[in-house]
């Protein structure tokens, strides 16, 4: 006797049943583990970390979470779960000495690094003009460079008008 032979349907779904099944099989049962995670975190004085979060989660690495944050039923979970992770790592900068917490968040994509962008109006190019030595001393003259502070504009420093 034969195998019995598989439909295109039942092909279809053998095919989507590629890798490894599930360790944790809802959102919900993220939520709970992950809350749990906390709490004993908490109970033991113990920080919240990432790597302790992924652990308990039964996972093996980052990417483990990763790949759950790109399933739909699993995206608000997973940055829960990550946000748990950094409000913990925030409340840790008003230690002593919060240099982990600095360098854990900076990996979260944090920035200490300040960025300012000069440009001109209305986020143009910003404008310039070719001057003289002689045009420059007057519009230098003309900005009040060249007093003293608390000096009548009428009166310079080097005695001229």
């Amino acid at each position: 006797m034969s195998a019995p032979k598989k439909t295109k349907r039942k092909a279809k779904e053998d095919e989507k049943k590629v890798g490894r099944p599930l360790i944790i099989k809802n959102s919900a049962e993220m939520d709970r583990l992950v809350d749990e995670y906390r709490a004993q975190c908490l109970a033991d004085k113990e920080p919240v970390t990432l790597t302790g979060l992924i652990l308990h989660l039964g996972l093996s690495s980052r990417q483990s979470l990763d790949d759950y944050g790109k399933r739909p039923e699993f995206i608000d979970s997973v940055k829960r779960a990550k946000l748990i992770v950094e409000c913990e790592y925030e409340k840790r900068l008003a230690n002593v000495s919060p240099t982990g917490a600095i360098f854990a968040l900076k990996n979260m994509g944090w920035s200490d690094r300040q960025e300012h962008e000069h440009s001109g109006p209305n986020g143009g190019p910003i404008q310039h003009k070719d001057m003289t030595d002689e045009e420059l001393r007057q519009e230098l003259a003309r900005l009040g460079f060249g007093r003293q502070p608390g000096q009548l504009a009428s009166k310079r420093i080097d005695g001229s008008q």
